[in-house]
């Protein structure tokens, strides 16, 4: 049988350990997340996977503290790579893809300007235009942060604010209940105004109702008056909408029967209107 180990012997004191040790460099993870999102297939098409140990260098040279704690702590590429990229005019070049972001972005501003919801002095005949002037000034960050967001509410009134000839060329932003109601006022002119009804101006005369809806519209545009009445509730813009669809498809029978029967029924709960006997010339 072998002789009993010898006792070993005991162990030094471990060293003290340095003040405030280092938890790494946050540089390093951050640049990492921008060359993945750059290598990737939504952001730059003239990197790719090859690129992203150069990104990283190059990121290295000039990230900051501060940067690292805000790309690392976003949740997805969309939240960061907008900025970085309108940051870093050399980043944006390498990046590549101004045209085709320029092209998507300008599109989309195009179809929300030319919309219900933003710009009343711009319509769908205008669209082309706009697009165009957004074409001759548009950069890959302006376009990268269009492009990034969902809804048309994300990025309007930021352009809007920011942009002074195109918020003269779009005109006062309307407030979101003054365009549901005015959804309705357009369906009821375009109704009442082909099937000829006249209003009583109360003084033995009367007037058709189709003359006084443009200067009706410009006065609520204009803020001069409110549009619907305060009982209307025009929230839910769905609702609102079936409501002027309904008015829409309302035969001239019905609007100019001696037997009122009030708005449509998809209008119930929007409209508190009174029903009234409508004067029609010309039924």
């Amino acid at each position: 049988v072998g002789g009993e180990g010898g006792m070993g012997a005991a162990g030094g004191e471990g060293g003290q350990g340095g003040e405030g040790g280092s938890l790494g460099d946050p540089c390093e993870p951050a640049c990492a997340r921008i060359a993945d999102c750059a290598a990737g297939d939504d952001w730059c098409p003239d990197l790719g996977p090859g690129d992203v140990d150069t990104v990283v260098t190059e990121c290295l040279e000039i990230c900051t503290p501060e940067q690292a704690d805000f790309i690392n702590g976003a949740m997805a590429c969309a939240d960061f790579m907008g900025i970085i990229i309108g940051s870093s005019p050399e980043f944006g070049e390498q990046c590549g893809g101004e045209e085709e972001a320029c092209a998507e972005a300008c599109g989309r501003l195009g179809d929300c300007a030319a919309g219900e919801e933003y710009c009343p002095d711009i319509g769908a005949p205008d669209r082309e235009g706009v697009v165009e002037a957004c074409l001759t000034a548009c950069t890959l960050d302006v376009a990268t942060f269009i492009n990034g967001t969902g809804t048309c509410a994300e990025f309007m009134p930021f352009i809007i604010s920011n942009n002074e000839p195109f918020a003269a060329q779009c005109g006062e932003m309307l407030d979101p209940t003054t365009v549901s109601c005015l959804a309705v006022y357009d369906a009821t002119c375009e109704t009442f105004g082909a099937c000829n009804v006249v209003i009583d101006d109360g003084m033995g005369g009367s007037f058709a109702f189709a003359d006084a809806c443009a200067a009706g519209r410009g006065a609520i545009e204009g803020g001069f008056i409110p549009c619907g009445g305060e009982m209307d509730d025009y929230s839910n813009r769905a609702a609102v909408d079936a409501c002027a669809a309904a008015i829409r498809a309302t035969p001239c029978e019905a609007v100019c029967s001696d037997q009122p029967s009030g708005p449509p029924a998809e209008c119930a709960g929007i409209l508190v209107v009174e029903p009234a006997v409508q004067m029609c010339e010309g039924q």
